[in-house]
């Protein structure tokens, strides 16, 4: 037992206390050199957010100094030092108003607009997020707080954490009055920043790094300090156990549409889940399936833990030799075109085509109007195949917007896709 407790032990090769509170004030500084390191961190994270580039994101979250602030704030907590906190606030404070006010300024005269990847990622934070907050924090923590620093766990920690990205992101909404993102990656930035800050105020009581005799135990601002923490805390919890529910249910919505709506001669051109409605919307493309067995199909939902949900399905039917142009009369009008009253399977005029789920996603949050979104192959007139971006919308889109898609499609893909609008052809 003994050996065991020797092999996970921390505290042979922890330095002193007084060596780890020199570092923490070193690190949370700020300064001319600091604050000139994080200026620079900042137009390179808002660059390579800006272009989508992930190696000029990385290389901006190691040099930034942001970790250091937070960890201070931590150890503030643990010793129970109202004075360390403020001034560790006060600093930190002012590092995110700068970070903030610079993106906003390089965001602002950008000529690129258009939200990538990059971007979008920071604005849906999920509970491994908080998970990675947690674990990177920690390790931050035990490399900080040893004799010979750990020189390759520090830049891990600021790749992990990324602090850097979420806060370029609030300022680019901030610069393209889009709140969704502002909200999205401050909430973001808060839990991470919130995490490694619990976690580095635990972490100091669990090595002991807090001298006993320092702390003013049984005070009111000690009582004070951790109500916060624990008011602090509930909201994440509260958000992280909706998150966890979502993606349960994002499973089960996806195992549902998979397994249970496969055809031989029928294919699903587009599904959605609403949450907040509780509805499941579903458009079928191909030979009509009877209805008896699409009401048994929604029985089925039961087994997927969607009971609560309403599924509406769709259907559209197609004829073989339908031209491009008849398609879009189908998409638009919701009817059936037949061909010398023979129907013929969709599958072989249009299929939705594999491996464009992230373009769709993207391009739904980009345009919220946009309901459903698909990327089809079909065959012109004259019987070679193209690509077609087809959306559904409440409101067609203007000519602008379907040129700023078209290139931003061409950009993603590599392909050039005419777009086709259907407006609300789905019925409840």
């Amino acid at each position: 037992m003994n050996e065991f407790k020797r092999l996970f032990s921390i505290k042979s090769d922890q330095a002193e206390n007084e060596e780890i509170k020199q570092r923490i004030d070193e690190a949370s500084a700020i300064s001319g050199t600091n604050l000139w390191i994080l200026i620079m961190a900042i137009f390179i994270a808002s660059i390579g957010l800006n272009v989508n580039s992930t190696a000029v994101i990385i290389g901006a979250m190691l040099i930034s100094p942001l970790m250091g602030g937070i960890i201070s704030i931590g150890y503030g907590f643990a010793m129970d030092d109202v004075e360390h906190i403020k001034r560790s606030l006060t600093n930190f404070g002012i590092q995110v108003f700068i970070s903030i006010i610079v993106s906003v300024i390089y965001f602002t005269v950008s000529p690129l607009s258009e939200a990538k990847s990059e971007l979008l990622a920071r604005i849906s934070p999920t509970i491994w997020d908080v998970l990675i907050a947690v674990f990177a924090g920690t390790a931050g923590l035990i490399a900080l707080t040893r004799k010979d620093r750990v020189s390759n766990v520090v830049p891990g920690t600021a790749i992990a954490t990324a602090l850097m990205p979420p806060l370029c992101t609030v300022g680019y909404g901030i610069a393209e009055g889009k709140w969704n993102f502002i909200l999205g990656a401050a909430y973001l930035f808060f839990i991470n920043s919130f995490f490694i800050c619990l976690v580095s105020s635990l972490g100091f009581h669990f090595m002991k790094v807090v001298d006993p005799s320092q702390e003013k135990k049984g005070s009111k601002k000690h009582i004070i300090f951790w109500s916060f923490v624990i008011i602090s805390i509930l909201p994440s919890v509260y958000v992280a156990w909706n998150i966890v529910n979502e993606t349960i249910t994002q499973n089960n919505y996806k195992n549902f549409i998979n397994s249970q709506f496969r055809f031989e001669k029928t294919q699903v051109f587009s599904d959605k889940i609403d949450m907040e409605r509780k509805k499941i919307d579903v458009v079928l493309i191909g030979e009509k399936i009877s209805d008896s067995e699409i009401e048994e199909i929604k029985e089925n939902r039961n087994a997927y833990e969607l009971e609560k949900y309403k599924v509406n399905v769709e259907q559209m039917a197609v004829s073989e030799g339908v031209t491009e142009d008849e398609i879009k009369n189908i998409l638009r009008g919701g009817k059936t075109v037949n061909l010398n009253g023979e129907e013929i399977p969709i599958s072989e005029i249009i299929h939705d085509s594999d491996g464009y789920d992230e373009v769709k996603n993207e391009l739904m949050i980009l345009y919220p109007e946009i309901e459903e979104a698909g990327i089809a192959q079909m065959r012109d007139k004259d019987g070679e195949e193209t690509k077609a971006l087809i959306i559904k919308s409440q409101n067609e889109l203007d000519s602008e917007n379907l040129d700023i898609i078209k290139k931003w499609i061409k950009e993603k893909t590599g392909s050039e896709m005419e777009i086709i609008q259907s407006i609300d052809t789905v019925t409840e």
